[in-house]
């Protein structure tokens, strides 16, 4: 079966390299899913979660916003932050949801930045309940 190579980076390093079966990313404007042989694409990617499927597993990430290249089977990712789902503390996003709520909103950029701040939190904070588990490929838990 046909591969994707997989590259994520954040600021900090990169944090995975790996071949997968299929993705499924947050983009901003709704879910994608990814395969081999998927065309060509760049897009902008959304506050989420990051499903990897490889050998009839699912690995679940969060991932907060960045951007997504798809060329000749290989996804490269570029964000600001990737966690394991199961890394992630209702508490800690909570309190990050309490912090976007602060953050000034006069310009139209601040007040993008507030809302995607915003947004980002009340996700971690919706996927945190879902813990981390590996499920087995297709199940996507209680996602919709």
């Amino acid at each position: 079966m046909a591969q994707l190579s997989c590259v994520i980076v954040t600021p900090e390093k990169t944090a995975l390299d790996r071949q997968v079966d299929f993705l499924a990313v947050p983009m901003y404007d709704g879910e994608m899913g990814i395969a081999p042989g998927h065309s060509a694409l760049m897009g902008r990617l959304g506050s989420g979660e990051l499903r990897l499927q490889h050998a009839g597993a699912t690995d679940s990430y969060f991932l907060e916003g960045g951007f997504i290249q798809v060329q000749q089977d290989r996804v490269s990712i570029l964000t600001d932050r990737l966690r394991p789902l199961a890394s992630l503390a209702h508490a800690e996003a909570e309190a990050a949801l309490a912090a976007a709520e602060k953050l000034p909103a006069i310009t139209d950029r601040e007040f993008a930045r507030r809302q995607d701040a915003m947004h980002a939190a009340r996700e971690a904070m919706r996927l945190s309940g879902q813990g981390g588990q590996t499920r087995a490929a297709g199940g996507h838990g209680d996602r919709h």
